[in-house]
């Protein structure tokens, strides 16, 4: 399956729609406002912002393709609340209600990889499985730009099928090991057991890599093998949509 190339603004605004066909639950969000054709974009099933407590969708792209999928954030707790202002102290502090327990459970039960593979099956498309993790300090704030001499932390995995995933990138010292973990399960074992896991801020994010076809005059069976907004719904969206739900408090 392959994806007309649109700018992002446009993608998310028409996956937007489908989304909330019936009655509004989710908000359009860019990363970065002033570039809203390029920028990321996340669609937040809440009008909060900021939204880190919340599973959502996450729509990005480079030339050549689009990546589609589904995000959620583990924020800080302990010690290091002390370090920032009172205001971000509350906005960070991860409690009960964040998505990214669910995530964490379902690592170990074997409910995420079968929501990956619902969408490997639909699209027959490679999806990804990117973490990153940053050291908070005293200015920290997720949804602004990192500090250029800032480590980078993260790793990214292919999954190969529901019994493998395949590191494929790994940078920083905090996932150092984690290029032989060939499981889900180990992931979520690995991710938890992270030593001083209070001090930094993740984020977790599985998506489908989605070639990008430029040209609007394609033929007849190109035409046929686009996915139109619904099929992004339908196929990548919708098996991550026991996570995205707001938690009922």
């Amino acid at each position: 399956m392959k994806l007309l190339n649109l700018s992002n603004q446009t993608i998310a605004h028409g996956v937007l729609k489908e989304l909330n066909h019936k009655e509004k639950l989710f908000t359009s969000r860019p990363w970065n406002y002033r570039k809203p054709d390029t920028t990321l974009w996340w669609l937040v099933p809440s009008t909060a912002w900021p939204a880190y407590p919340f599973g959502k969708y996450r729509i990005s792209k480079d030339p050549q393709h689009a990546f589609i999928g589904f995000y959620v954030e583990k924020g800080i707790k302990g010690p290091v609340l002390s370090m920032l202002k009172p205001k971000n102290a509350d906005q960070l502090k991860i409690d009960d209600h964040w998505r990214w327990h669910h995530v964490m459970d379902e690592l170990g039960n074997g409910k995420f990889e079968k929501r990956i593979m619902e969408i490997k099956v639909q699209t027959e498309l490679p999806v990804y499985i990117l973490i990153s993790a940053h050291h908070v300090t005293g200015d920290f704030e997720p949804y602004t730009k990192r500090m250029g001499n800032e480590e980078g932390h993260k790793v990214k995995y292919l999954f190969r099928n529901e019994k493998e995933i395949q590191a494929e990138e790994i940078s920083g010292s905090i996932f150092k090991g984690f290029d032989r973990i060939t499981t889900l399960k180990e992931l979520g074992d690995q991710i938890t057991q992270l030593q001083d896991l209070d001090w930094y801020w993740i984020d977790f994010e599985v998506y489908a890599e989605i070639p990008l076809v430029y040209s609007e005059a394609v033929d007849q069976a190109e035409r046929k093998d686009l996915m139109d907004f619904g099929e992004i719904v339908g196929k990548i969206l919708d098996p991550f949509g026991g996570l995205v739900k707001e938690e009922q408090h």
